[in-house]
């Protein structure tokens, strides 16, 4: 299935700017990236991107830029443009929002609101996705589709990867696990640091032998912290920096499907740390303390506003007449609902992805908006196989209250069951536990449909 702006992307530098604001055209700040020590960023070409032929859609041919581009060369860009935030700190130079790779290694030197480097390789007229040392990464082989377990057979290991290894640093012990440390846990051939100080142990594939199935990564996505869970996402459509390389990932993914497991991985989509924050901020961002008159400031089945956690919220209820990014046509779209679909078709195409977990719905707060998510990741998922079965593939939604009618509306296939470990605990103790008796702990274990209102329930509660 294809994607518009994603196969533009191949042949110009691209930048999406649905702006009902008159801006300064965005330009491209060009050059190559030396690691140093010290690291140094050698700027080769500043200039204006110009209009293409679809509305709010800039670009610039690489063939055009002067000096002419080195034939299969790694080069570093940003996007120079006029801060739209309520910071509004003018001119700044921000990461392509759909790059597939990108550097933060000369980030810091360059200024305090500087963002990463996007990376590309120019090859014979076009740009090529490669990782940051150039190597242009395959995508994930299409499994067998009798190899993958059932939906009603999994058992799912999540894990954030920077888990998989630590180190230790002034006393305290870091995560610095990588998507090769995960691959280690998995495979004999592959070392990993995680355990070497446990006897006979230090190169086991520890998670190969445990009976999972399916393996449920946190956020992979580039997320600004080090080390940390992955939830403050920047790029979405990039692999994290600190986990490794998009190669790494598709050998990672590769590998467990070899085993027979799929592959999930989770997906913030409440809030985000992005660089549609500065390029065009009303459109694809809200602050709810200023629109408490508009619903998308507030969470599902709450009067409670929007948490972002650090980031900004992202804007599900807003029309614009732009460039659709999908169809390449013009339309009214909701922008955010676009640019997230985007990173969907990167992650489902390249990195074989066998299900989501969709990180905090009710703070989502848009049950449309996820219903079309879910939608377009089976059509991309079915779009792999001529006759598939329908039951091997996923989308989770998380939220601890557990809507159960987010099931059977259809906006998502099933949910985060976080209270069934606490059922789990009590039955095994023959404990009561949130007002139930054993029996009925047990019913709530078997069947997760079953809510407060159930009639037989409220029998019991008399």
């Amino acid at each position: 299935m294809a994607f518009d702006l994603l196969e533009r992307r191949t042949v110009k530098f691209m930048l999406w700017i649905p702006s009902e604001t008159a801006l300064k055209p965005p330009s491209l700040v060009l050059g190559t990236f030396n690691s140093g020590p010290p690291a140094t960023f050698h700027t080769i070409f500043s200039g204006q991107l110009r209009s293409s032929d679809r509305h709010d859609l800039w670009e610039l041919d690489p063939n055009d830029i002067k000096p002419s581009l080195t034939n299969d060369t790694v080069y570093h860009y940003w996007f120079e443009i006029q801060d739209s935030s309520p910071e509004n700190l003018g001119a700044i130079q921000v990461t392509d929002p759909i790059a597939y790779t990108v550097d933060y290694r000369d980030t810091k030197s360059r200024g305090e609101h500087v963002q990463p480097a996007s990376v590309i390789k120019f090859r014979n007229g076009k740009l090529w996705p490669c990782d940051i040392n150039g190597n242009e990464p395959s995508q994930v082989a299409i499994p067998p589709h009798n190899s993958m377990p059932e939906n009603n057979h999994m058992v799912i290991y999540e894990l954030p990867a920077s888990w998989a290894k630590y180190k230790q640093i002034g006393g305290v012990q870091v995560d610095v696990g990588t998507f090769t440390d995960v691959l280690a846990l998995f495979d004999l051939k592959t070392a990993g640091d995680r355990f070497r100080d446990i006897p006979n142990i230090a190169n086991e594939a520890l998670v190969a032998d445990l009976g999972i199935n399916a393996l449920e990564l946190l956020p992979a996505a580039d997320a600004k912290p080090t080390g940390e869970w992955g939830y403050a996402t920047a790029h979405y459509y990039a692999s994290d920096f600190d986990l490794g390389t998009s190669s790494a990932l598709v050998k990672l993914v590769e590998n467990i499907h070899s085993k027979g497991i799929r592959f999930f991985t989770d997906v913030v989509m409440a809030f985000g740390h992005d660089p549609y924050i500065f390029v065009a901020f009303k459109e694809f961002h809200i602050i709810p303390e200023n629109e408490i008159g508009n619903r998308d400031s507030y969470q599902s089945r709450s009067n409670s506003l929007r948490e972002g956690w650090g980031g900004r919220l992202w804007r599900y209820i807003r029309d614009t007449d732009t460039y659709d990014p999908k169809s390449g046509r013009p339309g009214n779209i909701h922008p955010s609902w676009a640019f997230h679909h985007g990173h969907l078709h990167r992650w489902m195409s390249d990195f074989g992805v066998d299900g989501l977990r969709l990180d905090s719905v009710n703070n989502v707060a848009n049950w449309d908006f996820i219903e079309s998510y879910k939608n377009e990741a089976w059509s991309l998922y079915r779009s792999r196989y001529d006759a598939a079965s329908p039951s091997k593939f996923l989308v989770i939604g998380e939220e601890l209250s557990v809507p159960v009618d987010m099931v059977t509306s259809g906006t998502v296939n099933t949910l985060w069951n976080e209270p069934f470990q606490g059922r789990l605990r009590a039955a095994i103790l023959g404990e009561p536990t949130d007002g139930d008796n054993f029996e009925w702990t047990v019913r709530k274990m078997v069947n997760c449909t079953l809510d407060l209102s159930h009639p037989l329930r409220m029998e019991h509660k008399r």
